[in-house]
């Protein structure tokens, strides 16, 4: 079984990449921002340039994480840690760390930092967000 790579692009999640596992390949994923999920090269194939609605919807079908244990644990602690700081930073009685963002998504978004930040993330990167939340400006 030769073993290969899938990148996922984290924005329109189609899997961009697909190629043997190699460090050339896991670099140039990594420089493209893509999200690297291990897998066999016959599997991989089935994948090339489809949408994913989530990138964990590829574990099963690459054979599931005792298929690949250490990666899995390797992601599932990455992610453990980054629901911890995420987490942390959303407690509303946390006057120590704080996040800056645009005012128009915190306004829309009080109930949840994790959907300002969402707003935040679907903004393009050319708006200003200026006084009154309705008015933008491109730059």
């Amino acid at each position: 079984m030769r073993k290969a790579i899938i990148g996922v692009d984290p924005k329109t999640k189609v899997c961009d990449l697909i190629g043997t596992d190699t460090p050339e390949n896991r670099s140039e994923a990594e420089k493209m921002g893509l999200i690297i999920v291990p897998s066999t090269i016959e599997k991989a194939r089935e994948w090339g340039f489809k949408v994913v609605d989530d990138v964990f919807d590829l574990v099963p079908i690459l054979g599931g994480a005792e298929a690949m244990p250490e990666q899995a644990d390797a992601t599932r602690k990455e992610l453990e840690t980054d629901k911890k700081r995420l987490d942390w930073l959303a407690d509303p009685n946390n006057h120590i760390g704080n996040v800056q963002l645009p005012v128009e998504c915190v306004q829309k978004n009080l109930h949840s930092l994790r959907a300002a930040i969402d707003c935040a993330m679907g903004l393009e990167p050319n708006e200003l967000l200026c006084g009154d939340a309705a008015t933008k400006e491109k730059t």
